[in-house]
């Protein structure tokens, strides 16, 4: 007998939309709600056409059907790529924060942090040696508990915080500047070598900025509001460009104060 269609042509009609929309992260909600209609209306109008031809019914059913399992795909994966993006991740540096489960990675460790606080700075040093030197910000972690800390130069040790210090270099000259191998010193009376994240000092052309961060690890640390001044030390030197050997040395010692 002949298909009564009406009901199929509708559950078509909404597999057609909700198919459309499944591609479209977010919006692809609202094609679930048409493919749910759609594969309602079909299986309602197979069940009337029980003793007639069904093809209408059928394709409009498994076309909503269909849809709805591409939508929700789509969404998991879309939902899967915010969560991997919304850690930030610097490539340069080699540090990761996990905003939501609030975990530092410094160089492929994880630590976990109970509280962070981030100071913006304005310290600089101007043109001496021929390099503008910047401390724009200084962050500070609270660890949720003592970690060993496997420090480039000091050894291992056992940490309860972190600072990360922001630096950028301006040669007007060709330099030799090196702040990822320079001392910090804290009011607390610590005083480690920082460890640098990525490769970013060393020998710096002529016009040419770079930056990048530093860690300096915290052995004891109640608070991130606890910690008040940081002295930072390290070596610079203004290269001759023709026989590239150092010949002005400077030993920059900045002050901070958070």
């Amino acid at each position: 007998m002949l298909e009564k269609k009406n009901l199929g042509i509708l559950a078509i009609v909404f597999g057609g939309i909700s198919l459309f929309f499944s591609w479209m992260p977010i919006i692809n909600l609202i094609s679930i709600c048409f493919g749910g209609a759609g594969a309602i209306l079909g299986i309602i109008s197979i069940i009337i056409n029980r003793k007639n031809k069904k093809n209408l019914a059928i394709i409009g059913t498994v076309l909503s059907i269909s849809s709805i399992v591409i939508a929700i795909i789509i969404f998991i994966s879309f939902t899967a790529q915010l969560e991997r993006t919304s850690n930030y991740v610097d490539n340069v540096t080699g540090i990761k924060t996990n905003k939501k489960s609030n975990v530092l990675t410094i160089q492929y460790y994880d630590y976990s942090f109970s509280e962070s606080k981030e100071y913006p700075l304005k310290i600089s040093d101007h043109e001496r040696l021929g390099a503008k030197i910047n401390i724009d910000k200084a962050t500070v972690y609270k660890l949720s508990k003592k970690y060993s800390y496997p420090s480039m130069h000091d050894g291992e040790l056992k940490v309860e915080g972190f600072i990360k210090l922001h630096i950028s270099v301006a040669a007007s000259k060709y330099v030799s500047i090196y702040p990822t191998q320079g001392t910090a010193i804290l009011d607390s009376g610590e005083q480690h070598y920082v460890d640098g994240i990525g490769h970013w000092d060393g020998h710096i052309a002529s016009n040419a900025t770079k930056d990048g961060f530093i860690i300096i690890p915290i052995k004891s640390l109640k608070s991130v509001t606890s910690l008040k001044n940081i002295r930072f030390k390290f070596l610079g030197a203004h290269i001759n460009k023709d026989h590239y050997e150092e010949n002005e040395n400077h030993d920059y010692d900045f002050h901070i104060k958070l």
